[in-house]
């Protein structure tokens, strides 16, 4: 049962300053091929991810939209 709780549980910390919104940190337990994995994202600047073909990319994006209408 603690593992089907874990694998439920996915985590998008967020941060608001100055009116912009920032993601800080994304833990994700089991979304798509992402498995036990934690991003940590830049405070300044901008984020990208590349990769080749399969490499998750449109998975990651389809995570923070799926976590985004969450809320």
């Amino acid at each position: 049962i603690a593992a089907a709780k874990k694998l439920l549980k996915q985590e998008l910390h967020l941060q608001v300053a100055d009116g912009t919104l920032r993601i800080k940190r994304a833990e994700i337990y089991g979304f798509g091929k992402w498995t036990d994995v934690m991003f940590h994202f830049h405070d300044t600047g901008v984020n990208y991810f590349y990769g080749g073909n399969e490499a998750g990319k449109s998975t990651l994006q389809q995570f923070f939209l799926y976590m985004y209408n969450r809320v």
